[in-house]
């Protein structure tokens, strides 16, 4: 619901689909979460990345996980950002604020 007011936003609860939906909506940043159903959100980061068409799409890990082996995972992944839950509104903001214009600049 934070997200929805300055973005349009398109939520799975498998990422099953990812390829497809992000092939469908051509998003300007994907946020996954580590703990997924079916694949987790590391293996789809590096499908993400292996794709020629959305290897730049920025992608921002959120997760419990508190242990180094998941941030040296999502480092592995390619990920670009990386938040602990809890994490506050505002960094969630100037994260994603940070990550979209970066994609927007030439």
């Amino acid at each position: 619901m934070l997200l929805e007011k300055a973005y349009a936003v398109v939520a799975l609860s498998r990422g099953d689909k990812l390829l497809e939906m992000l092939d469908s909506y051509e998003p300007v940043l994907l946020i996954l979460d580590v703990n997924l159903p079916g694949k987790n959100g590391f293996e789809l980061c590096r499908q993400v990345r292996s794709s020629p068409r959305h290897r730049h799409l920025p992608v921002l890990f959120l997760t419990v996980r508190r242990d180094d082996e998941s941030f040296a995972n999502s480092l592995q992944a390619n990920a670009d950002a990386f938040l602990n839950k809890p994490f506050g509104k505002k960094e969630l903001r100037d994260t994603i604020h940070r990550l979209v214009g970066a994609r927007q600049q030439p």
